[in-house]
Parts: C-alpha cells; sequence; structure tokens
C-alpha cells in the first residue's frame, strides 16, 4: 500500500497564494476593483482593495495624538504595481487615482502586498 504524502505551503507561501487567488483576484471580483493610477509611466489600469474603513479606524485612534490620516488606504499586489507603476509608492510622492490628486502619506510593504495611505491634494487635480 502505498501512501500518498502532500507537501503542504507554510504560512508564506500560502499568504501569496491567498493574494493571488482569493485577495486580489480580478476573476472574482469579491474584493479588488479596478482603478486607473497615474504615475511616472502615465496612466495604468490596475486592482487594489479600498479600505476606507480600516483608514478611519486608523483616523480615530489617532485622533487623541493629534495625527492626520490621509484621505484613502488601499492595498495592490506589489508585483503589478511594480510592472504598471515602475516602483514602489513614495512618501510625499503625487499621484492621480481615479482622476483625483493625491499624495502619498505612508506605504507599507509586507510579503507581496503595497498598503498605501494616501491624503488629499487638491493642486494635482487634473494634471
Amino acid at each position: 500500500m502505498m501512501i500518498r504524502v502532500e507537501q503542504m505551503l507554510n504560512f508564506q507561501e500560502q499568504a501569496l497564494a491567498d493574494l493571488e487567488n482569493v485577495f486580489i483576484n480580478p476573476a472574482n471580483m469579491e474584493f479588488a476593483t479596478k482603478h486607473t493610477i497615474t504615475g511616472e509611466l502615465g496612466d495604468s489600469e490596475i486592482y487594489v482593495v479600498v479600505d476606507n474603513d480600516l483608514l478611519m479606524e486608523r483616523a480615530l485612534s489617532s485622533q487623541a495624538e493629534n495625527v492626520s490620516v490621509g484621505g484613502m488606504l488601499f492595498f495592490a499586489k506589489k508585483a503589478e504595481w511594480l510592472e504598471k507603476i515602475g516602483h514602489t509608492p513614495r512618501v510625499g510622492e503625487s499621484l492621480l487615482f481615479d482622476g483625483h490628486g493625491y499624495l502619498v502619506k505612508q506605504v507599507n510593504d509586507d510579503m507581496g502586498m503595497l498598503e498605501v495611505t494616501l491624503t488629499s491634494n487638491e493642486d494635482t487635480d487634473g494634471w
């Protein structure tokens, strides 16, 4: 009798698989939506997960410290962002998100996922 042993994924491999198959999967559109980002390479359509609920939680928890939180928070697949935009977002960088101007306020890079917090920048609207 032969016993079949399947190799289990380690945590990082499982997280990357979930990133591709669940979190940012254009086929199911459960979480991610397509948005137009204008960066140094011009306009690019990228699938992102906008999470303004998390942004609001952070804003409320930081009010006592008088910390300002940006106007939008989203998650993007790092590989797609690099392919289409050309570089990881930089704090203070201007970009257009669906035609509206923003400044990058914060960037977290974790296991193939970028978490980007933007603050409104009316000066960049309509570049």
